[in-house]
């Protein structure tokens, strides 16, 4: 999905996550590589689309229980952000 969004000129980053069903977030003060799953997200001007493209069933901008309401570590090329799924 991201190399297709890339084609279309469309900007998106990986968004590492821990998608446990008990919510663990990444510490602001020290990020680490701790997630066991990867959301692509897409800024735009109205606020971040997140996608799920491991499920076969979930519409984008909508994301499962385990991956809701948490912060992620998203890989720009400049560097590493985190940001909230909210």
């Amino acid at each position: 999905m991201k190399t297709l969004l890339d084609e279309a000129g469309i900007k998106s980053y990986y968004a590492i996550i821990n998608s446990n069903s008990s919510s663990i977030s990444f510490d602001a003060d020290f990020p680490k590589m701790g997630g066991n799953h990867v959301i692509l997200v897409i800024p735009t001007e109205k606020g971040n689309i997140w996608l799920e493209n491991t499920s076969q069933e979930m519409a984008y901008n909508h994301l499962s229980f385990s991956t809701t309401d948490r912060n992620v570590l998203a890989v720009k090329p400049d560097g590493i952000e985190i940001m909230e799924t909210l």
